[in-house]
Order: structure tokens, then sequence, then C-alpha cells
């Protein structure tokens, strides 16, 4: 059963996520978390450390007359990621399917993005902490490529999620998150049908 916020949420209302460590910030694994701050900065506003209400930094603005951003970055574990962003859901009285979680894929090559709704975690951890946060698996993932090694063993996969980029992919990365934002604004006017600004960075 999806968490009930159906009676009290606002569909103008749209949390976007960046999945993390946030103690790692220079990672494959947090590029969800480059995605928001990048976000952040485009909009101008400044993060806000709500450990105790929403267990993480939050940041929000009106991108349109009456549609607001809610940004978050969760200050729990990866593994842990829902429950930072159940209580801000819950705290914003955002629901489910207004919830972009923004995530690493290794099953994507860098440089390749999309946006989808619902479907499995695909042994994301992160995702899989928040399905079972919301119990519901009808939320939006903007999944970032990130390639993977060519080793699958689970041990090098893990060493190469939580080591650093490259300089030569920073450089991609720095071209691949501002084409992410352009394609979340591209999402949220078809899902919103607002005129919706994302900064002025993004045209």
């Amino acid at each position: 059963m999806a968490v009930n916020l159906s009676t009290e949420s606002n569909s103008n209302k749209y949390l976007i996520v960046g999945l993390g460590n946030h103690q790692l910030p220079s990672t494959r694994h947090n590029i969800g978390m480059m995605f928001v701050d990048r976000l952040a900065a485009q909009l101008n506003i400044r993060w806000i450390n709500e450990s105790k209400r929403c267990k993480g930094y939050v940041t929000s603005c009106f991108v349109s007359d009456d549609v607001e951003l809610v940004l978050l970055k969760p200050k729990e574990p990866m593994n842990l990621n829902g429950t930072s962003v159940y209580k801000t859901a819950l705290h914003y009285k955002i629901s489910p399917e207004n919830v972009y979680i923004v995530q690493d894929e290794l099953d994507k090559s860098l440089g390749r993005i999309s946006i989808k709704s619902g479907g499995s975690s695909r042994g994301h951890n992160g995702v899989k902490s928040v399905m079972n946060s919301l119990k519901t698996d009808a939320f939006l993932r903007v999944k970032l490529g990130i390639d993977r090694p060519v080793s699958r063993e689970p041990d090098v996969v893990a060493d190469y999620v939580l080591s650093e980029f490259t300089t030569e992919e920073k450089d991609q990365v720095d071209q691949i998150i501002p084409a992410a934002v352009k394609s979340l604004q591209k999402h949220l006017i078809k899902t919103s049908g607002a005129d919706i600004q994302l900064g002025p960075n993004v045209f």
C-alpha cells in the first residue's frame, strides 16, 4: 500500500531527490546529488539543514505561478535514503507520483539520460529504500548513466560506484547534468501543464 497522502497532497508541488551518500560527494554513486546541487544553483536557492524533520538538506522555490519544487539531499546513507524521502514527502504533503528520484544508472553509458515511472529497483539500493519507505514503485526516476566496469563481481562494482569520476569523465558530467536539467524541465512542463522555468542557464 502506498503512503496515503492523496487527501492532503498538493498536485502542483514536486519533490526532486538526489540519491547518494552525502559524505562522498564526488563519487559516481552521487551523480544524483550533483544534479540537485546544480539545479539549486541555477534556481539561486540555498540548502537548509532539516535533519530533524526531513533527515536531509532541503530547499524549495516556485518555478511557475503555481508550481513549487522541493529539492532534497538525504543525509542518511544510500541504502536508507528512503527514510529521508518519506519524511520530506510527508512534511511537504507531496504524493509519491510527484516524487522524482535522480539516480546513477550502471546499465546506461555515461551521458545517457532517461525519465520513467515505476518498475523495479534493478538492484539499486537507494531506489529499493525509497520503494520500501513509500510502499510503492509509482514514483519517477531520472536515470543518469555512469557506465559499468567490465567485471560484474559485486566487490568490483561497489568499488567502481564509490570511486570518483576521472578527469575526462568530470568534463562529460559537467555537460551531462545541464542536459539532464533540461530533460527534467520538459517532463515537468508536460506533467504539470505549466510554463516552468528552471533558471537562466537552462535555456
